[in-house]
This record gives C-alpha cells, sequence and structure tokens, in this order.
C-alpha cells in the first residue's frame, strides 16, 4: 500500500518497543543519518524482541488514496492517508493528484453527515404519561407547601451537603451555558451558577423551572444535570426519548450529570434498562464514568460523543478545544487538514 497506519496497544512490550525504537533513531541521528531511518530502526527494534504480537491491520485502515482502489476495490476507507510527501516529488502525477483529492476532502468536511430517521414517540404520548399526570396533580394537591418546605433555609441540607462537592468537581470541569432537567424548585441552582455560569431550569410544573418543559428540550448547553429525575420515568420509550433529548441538547464534548436509583433487588425487570450502563446504550455517549453514591443512588457523568447529523467541519473544530481535551480524556487531532472521518 506505500502507506501505513500503527496501532499500539498499552503494554509493557509496546512500551519498550517504543523506548528502544527511540533510543536506536537516536543514535542515527548523532551519526548524521536521517532518510530512512525511522522505518528501518522500527523493523530492526521490532525484529530483536521475542514476545511481541503483531498482526497486519486490514486494508481500510491504512488506505492510500491513489492506490488502495486499486489493490483493494470497493473498499470503504476507515483512515485515509493523503501522504504530505507527495508534495515533495519531482513527478506532477503526485501533486496534482493529491491537491485534487485534498480539495474534494475538505468539500467532505462541510457536509453533514446523513442523519437517518429516529422512530420517537410521539407528542400526544409524550405528554399523556402516566408520570407526568400523576407529579402535575401532586403538584396541585401539594405544590405550594412542596415550593415552599424545599426552598426553606435548611431544607434538604444532608443532601445538598452530599452532592455538592462531586456536583462541584464535574461543572467544573468546563462550560458556562447549564441546563437543570426536572429542576423542581431549584435546590441546585445557586451551585450550578457558581462561577457566572448561565442556568436553565426546565420541569415539567409551571412555575417551578425557569422554561416548561415540552417534547423538546432547547438546545447548546455544555452540561445538563438530572438529579434523582430519570428515576421516576416508568414507560421504557418515554425513558428513552428523555435519555436522547438529553443527548442531543449537549454541545459536542457536553456532559450530563446524573444522580439515579441503583437496581434495587426485586426490580429488576422494572429498572433493568436503568442505570449508566442503559443510559450507554440508548445514545452515543464518548465516555461514562460512576465517581460516587449517596443513599442508594449512584452519582455519574456521560460525555457528548459524535453522533449522526454531526458536519464534520464542526467535530474537527471542537475536537481541537481544550475543554473538550479536558472532558473527554484524550488530545484532538493536531491541525494537519487531512483528518477526513468523524472520530
Amino acid at each position: 500500500m506505500i502507506s501505513g497506519t500503527l496501532f499500539l496497544g498499552d503494554t509493557p512490550g509496546c512500551r519498550q518497543l517504543l523506548s528502544n525504537w527511540r533510543a536506536l533513531n537516536e543514535l542515527w541521528r548523532s551519526r548524521g543519518i536521517t532518510q530512512g531511518g525511522g522505518q528501518k530502526n522500527l523493523w530492526f527494534t521490532s525484529t530483536c524482541m521475542d514476545d511481541l504480537r503483531i498482526m497486519g491491520l486490514p486494508g481500510a485502515y491504512c488506505y492510500a488514496f491513489d492506490r488502495a482502489e486499486f489493490y483493494l476495490p470497493g473498499t470503504k476507507p476507515i483512515i485515509e492517508h493523503t501522504i504530505a510527501s507527495r508534495d515533495h516529488r519531482a513527478q506532477e502525477r503526485c501533486t496534482t493528484g493529491r491537491a485534487r483529492r485534498v480539495s474534494e476532502l475538505r468539500a467532505l468536511l462541510k457536509q453533514p453527515i446523513p442523519q437517518p430517521p429516529q422512530v420517537a414517540p410521539s407528542t400526544e404520548r409524550i405528554m399523556d404519561d402516566p408520570m407526568r399526570k400523576y407529579w402535575t396533580n401532586r403538584y396541585q394537591r401539594q405544590g405550594k407547601t412542596y415550593v415552599a418546605r424545599a426552598g426553606a433555609v435548611g431544607s434538604y441540607a444532608a443532601q445538598r451537603a452530599a452532592l455538592a462537592p462531586p456536583l462541584r468537581t464535574l461543572l467544573g470541569l468546563g462550560g458556562k451555558r447549564m441546563l437543570d432537567f426536572g429542576c423542581g424548585p431549584g435546590r441546585f441552582r445557586q451551585i450550578m451558577e457558581e462561577g457566572g455560569r448561565e442556568y436553565v431550569g426546565v420541569d415539567l410544573i409551571p412555575g417551578l423551572g425557569t422554561q416548561a418543559l415540552t417534547d423538546h428540550l432547547p438546545r447548546g448547553f455544555d452540561c445538563g444535570v438530572a438529579i434523582m429525575v430519570l428515576q421516576h420515568i416508568v414507560d421504557p420509550e418515554i425513558y428513552a426519548h428523555w435519555v436522547r433529548e438529553l443527548f442531543a441538547c449537549l454541545n459536542l464534548g457536553g456532559r450530563l450529570i446524573v444522580v439515579d436509583h441503583k437496581v434495587q433487588a426485586g426490580m429488576e425487570a422494572h429498572m433493568a434498562p436503568r442505570g449508566i450502563e442503559g443510559l450507554k446504550a440508548l445514545a452515543p455517549w464518548s465516555r461514562t464514568e460512576i465517581v460516587g453514591e449517596y443513599d442508594g443512588h449512584w452519582i455519574g457523568y456521560l460525555v457528548r460523543g459524535p453522533a449522526m447529523g454531526d458536519s464534520y467541519a464542526e467535530l474537527a473544530t471542537q475536537y481541537r478545544d481544550v475543554a473538550y481535551q479536558t472532558a473527554v480524556g484524550y488530545p484532538p487531532p493536531g491541525p494537519r487538514e487531512e483528518v477526513t472521518h468523524a472520530p
């Protein structure tokens, strides 16, 4: 293929391979030898180690833009090499062919990823959810007392004291615009507004949130929280709808912070799709983690990954953002213009 992609496992053997390869490269450079040394030294280093397991990657991972179709007709590339060294060759066909392909890829980067149709519960069903009716009726009976008690000084003090440290830590990973899903009387609003962050609360009870809950959430948030809210949604389809809405309301790299019931003995059938594993199965989160627990609940977060409908240009821009690097846990791609596929 005259091209290559290396995937190195994070193992002691691979770390030793890299150390030996680097040492040999430095030795060659100290003797003034630079041409082709990296590839030759890697070959020599790997052949001198007996305990390495080496396998060939499929051609789709080593796709040379102007040769792969000849060797691998019909192959859809996963990693495509545009081979910048072609610009330094004497043959005009090499430089012009590469320039044409780079132009095509730049145009591709501006196009949205096709969005497949999604089957969602009808608006009527979402608004007719029995749990929505239950909480609406309960608020009509007890709402004034509940709001007054929840907003009183010292009310829910133990809950706030327990959840404030992990909430502050997760909110502090970056971002300025916060969504409080099922905000109630806004018990955590003060924490979410610290540092000048913008707060938007939504609730199905009119007058509790800063915005009334419809069948869709507003968009463009850096972080969302759902504290002891998702556990009250019984219908699996409506549960999936709100999880996907929470995913969609976040910017790429945004976080969803969740406090939710653990699966309880005897409730496995009802709660099986719940928990952080259930959330992972409903949307393409790029990272998930449980960071603690509180009174029979788990505390965790999920990071919004790329999804259908995100444009390549938006992905390329946001993956270079330092705040996203911190949230996701790995560095964004470098400044090369040849990045052609959504991560």
